[in-house]
Order: C-alpha cells, then structure tokens, then sequence
C-alpha cells in the first residue's frame, strides 16, 4: 500500500501534468485559428474552378474540425478531474441502466464510455449508426447515446430507423463542429436531447437523468 507521502507526490505530479496539458490544449486552440484564418483567406482568393485546391481546403478545413472536437473532449475530461464524489445513475433493483453509444471517434466514444461507467452504467459501444442500429436490434438498452455525423448511418437517420420500431426510447444526440447540429437532429422528437461538446461528467448525467426519470 502506498504511503500518504507517495499519495502526496503521485498527486502533485497529476496536478502539474493536468495543468500542462490545459495549457498545451491553449497553444493547440491558437494554432487551429490560425489555420483556419488563413484557410478561410486562401479560400477566397482562389478559383473555385480549381478543384485540387478546394478539395486540399475542405480536407484542412475537416481535420481542423476533427482536431478541435478532440480538444472539446480533453477538455470535458479535465473539467471532471480531481472531483472526489462520482454521481452515479441508480440502479433498479441491482440492474444497472444500459446506454448504447453511436460515435465513430474512438476518442470521444471511449470518454464517454468512461464516464458513464464511473455512474454505474453498463455501455455499449458502435463505431456508425448502421452497426447501432443492429446492436439495437438484438439487445435491449435504456438509451441511446449518438454523434451527428458518421459513416454509412448519420445520427439523424439512426433517430429516424429507431423510431419506426420504438417511440418512446431516449436518444442523446452530442456535437462539436456545429453548435446547433445536436438540436436539429433532436428535432421535435419529445425524447430526443442534445449535449455541444465540450461537456463534462456532470454534464452528461445531468441529460442522462432528465432523459431516464
């Protein structure tokens, strides 16, 4: 067992590492408006005939999007670091809820994953809507957790196949990239939610418990 110096030591070094990463998260975020600033400058002083050009642009323009979002989710990670008190969504009658996760970015899915298993979840997770709507179909969950944009089936179209089967099942749609994305594909659907990323522990329980009670 580990002495109170060591637990001492093994925290400070946890806080100094946390604190260089925010700072290095700043940098990042400097870095990525600066690219998108002169992104968005050279873009208007091409020819958009130039197709080689524009496809080089809109690919920067993704992978600054996917770089941000990355960020979004350190952050919420962060944000939950050093909380000595972990909420946890109760159980019924020792059943743990079960929540299916749609996401095909490994980072942000597995955060997730994280975080809802610390509140006593059990999770499911997908990497497009099509391979979670067949999860879906053979297994029974408590709610659905999805991004907006993946491959093959977005998060609206999965919205969309689960309802047909079922009306009432909670869907939580997350964003990044666009802040308004989450509530469109949320719609009007009175079972439908949406979370902007970045988000934190709390953050997501908070939904999570308006959705389930």
């Amino acid at each position: 067992m580990k002495s109170i110096k060591e637990m001492k030591e093994n925290e400070a070094m946890l806080d100094k590492i946390t604190q260089q990463c925010k700072e290095s998260i700043h940098v990042i975020n400097d870095k990525l408006t600066a690219i998108q600033v002169a992104t968005e400058n050279l873009w208007g002083e091409i020819d958009k005939k130039d197709f080689y050009c524009t496809q080089q642009i809109e690919t920067i323009i993704r992978c600054v999007d996917t770089i941000s979002s990355k960020i979004d989710v350190m952050q919420g990670v962060l944000a939950s670091k050093g909380k000595t008190s972990i909420a946890e969504i109760p159980d019924e009658k020792g059943i743990k809820k079960r929540i299916l996760i749609a996401e095909d970015d490994y980072d942000t899915g597995n955060i997730v994953k994280l975080f809802l298993e610390r509140a006593n979840m059990e999770v499911v997770t997908a990497k497009n809507g099509k391979i979670a709507f067949d999860a879906y179909q053979k297994d029974k969950f408590d709610m659905i957790i999805s991004d907006i944009d993946m491959p093959e089936v977005n998060g609206k179209e999965l919205r969309e196949m689960i309802r047909k089967v079922d009306p009432e099942i909670p869907i939580l749609f997350i964003s990044g990239y666009d802040k308004e994305a989450a509530r469109e594909a949320a719609g009007d659907d009175e079972k439908a939610f949406s979370l902007n990323k970045p988000f934190n522990q709390a953050d997501l329980l908070r939904v999570i418990e308006k959705a389930l009670f």
